[in-house]
Order: C-alpha cells, then structure tokens, then sequence
C-alpha cells in the first residue's frame, strides 16, 4: 500500500517551478520536455502546454487520458454502464460517459492522430483519502490514445473543458492566461495571490 508507482514517471523529474503557474520538466534520455498547467479564468477549462526543450531523434508525445467522470465525494468503478462512443471535433474528440454528464472536450492545438483503445485501469490509490476516511481506490477509464510528432522548441497546447473551442486560439490562449497571473517573487505578489 502506498509504495508502489507504476510507471514511475516521478523518476524523470528534473526541475519543478511555480513561481507563476506550475512548470514541471521531464528528462528521459536524451529527450528533455516541460510541462506547465493553467486553469481558464472563469471557464471550465484546463490547458496543460508540452515543450520538447531537447531531442537527439525523433520523438512522439502519446497522450493517454484517464477519465472518471463522477461527482467528487465518490470513486468511479469499472462498470458496463458507461458510453465509450466518442465525437470527433476540431483536433480532438468529445465524449460523455454517462447520462446527465456534460460533454468532455479534449482538444490540441495542433492535429492528433487518435487511436481508439478503450480500456479500464484499476485500483488508483488516493492516500489522502484513506488517511481522511473516505473511499481511496479508483479504475479509471481511458477511451484511447493520441499522438502527436514533436520538434526540437516546439510546443503544443492540450485543452479539456465542458465546452468545444477553436483549436487554433490555444496557444494564444495560454500566454494570456499566463499574462494574467501574478508571479510569487516578492511578498506582495504571493498575498495578492493568496487574495485571487
């Protein structure tokens, strides 16, 4: 319980900043990439950025989403219930998993190649939640995978929210999210942050 990581992603961290918005960067290999999260201001949207800062070959980022789609105070178990059809949308796909649920956007700022593999993953752990009392094990379903090529200074922005957006607007989209936040280099800034 609570040893075990699978696929031990955490290994390959080698720098972590959120000084304005988390910024996390990877190195496999020969292969360096940074990741960096945001939510939309005012909108049910997260936009996470890829940047391959360093490559000596080729290199394709597989993105695999895992979705639960439940109310927060429950875990999502493997079930037949759910409706594993998807749309296709601009540069991504849409789907519902249940009844009464909104529609998932998850969208790219450039084209993906989406291989549909649809499939459960079992038994996610959430301490927090055991040592809080609650219900801390969950499958999560993964409707398929995408596939993007990336070039050495390339970056592509992921988008998921509740609605469908111009694909094309994201990495536009990013910076002015980006420009909005305040950095926490001083202590006026991180109580204007704490305000926010």
């Amino acid at each position: 319980h609570g040893k075990s990581f699978s696929p031990n992603g955490h290994k390959y961290i080698r720098e972590f900043d959120c000084e304005t918005i988390p910024s996390t960067t990877y190195r496999v290999g020969g292969v360096i990439l940074k990741k960096e999260k945001i939510f939309v201001h005012h909108e049910n949207r997260i936009l996470i950025r890829y940047t391959l800062l360093q490559a000596h070959s080729k290199t394709v980022l597989k993105f695999k989403p895992f979705l639960a789609f439940r109310k927060v105070t429950t875990c999502t178990r493997e079930n037949n219930d759910i409706n594993k059809e998807y749309n296709e949308i601009q540069n991504g796909i849409g789907t519902s998993l249940y009844p009464g649920y909104p529609t998932l956007s998850m969208q790219f700022s450039k084209t993906p190649d989406f291989h549909f593999t649809p499939d459960w993953y079992r038994n996610f752990e959430y301490r927090k939640e055991r040592e809080r009392g609650y219900d801390y094990t969950e499958d999560l379903y993964v409707p398929g995978t995408f596939e993007l090529p990336l070039k050495k200074g390339e970056s592509i922005v992921f988008s998921a929210g509740l609605s469908e957006i111009d694909s094309t607007t994201l990495n536009k989209l990013f910076e002015e999210e980006v420009n909005r936040r305040t950095p926490r280099n001083s202590y006026r800034h991180s109580l204007i942050n704490s305000a926010h």
